[in-house]
């Protein structure tokens, strides 16, 4: 169900409901439902729920305003957002640790299983600076995560270049793992060549890094993404 305004001081909205039944079972096996509105052109609001375990919970939720005098973005809720080439921020592993397992899983830097912060996140678009910064907090069972990240990236004709950093604090009441993390992202864009990388450095002396390198013609393009 989608609304279609004439104008743009009307309301705009979506909302899909879906359900999935097996029909072996009796009962409703699955549900989902989802609404996105903008009350004002520079509000929206998102709502996602699905059922788990017989019982519909919130799944996402976010409320979004655009400030156009001061070109500032702010974002309530859960968002996804990625800094440089996500490799210090974007690219996280969702997080289901057992009594058995350690705090600082060897999956948690670069592979990009699962991501989604809860928080505040800020953005301001100057003429030639991009300054954004975010605080996220999620709970999984009796384990706490927080994140600190922010960049700075600075545009002067082809070139984007900035530095990104992030701190990440896993705790529960009788431990705690914590890591922070730089980075320098930068980028070269011509109009049929494009050239991007970052480099990041964790506090315990781990690195990794990706370049990608994008090339366009007429009938075809060729892209190419080495990481480590």
């Amino acid at each position: 169900l989608k609304t279609l305004p004439q104008s743009e001081k009307q309301f705009k909205g979506e909302i899909i409901w879906q359900f999935q039944q097996r029909f072996s079972e009796d009962k409703l096996s699955k549900n989902y439902f989802s609404l996105n509105t903008e009350p004002q052109k520079n509000l929206s609001f998102k709502i996602e729920a699905q059922n788990q375990e017989d019982e519909t919970k919130i799944k996402r939720r976010s409320l979004e305003y655009f400030i156009p005098f001061y070109k500032l973005d702010i974002i309530l809720g859960n968002f996804q957002k990625k800094f440089g080439k996500g490799v210090n921020v974007g690219n996280r592993s969702y997080l289901n640790f057992t009594s058995t397992s350690t705090l600082s899983s060897s999956n948690t830097f670069l592979f990009p299983l699962f991501t989604r912060y809860n928080g505040i996140f800020l953005s301001h678009t100057r003429e030639k600076w991009q300054p954004s910064v975010f605080y996220s907090e999620n709970r999984f069972s009796h384990f706490k995560d927080q994140v600190v990240a922010g960049e700075l990236i600075l545009e002067i004709g082809k070139f984007k270049l900035g530095p990104i950093f992030s701190l990440e604090r896993i705790s529960d009441k009788a431990s705690r793992y914590q890591k922070n993390c730089s980075s320098i992202y930068s980028q070269y864009k011509e109009k049929n060549f494009h050239l991007s990388g970052e480099i990041a450095f964790l506090s315990n002396d781990g690195k990794g890094g990706l370049i990608e390198v994008i090339a366009k013609q007429n009938r075809y393009s060729v892209k190419g993404i080495f990481w480590s």
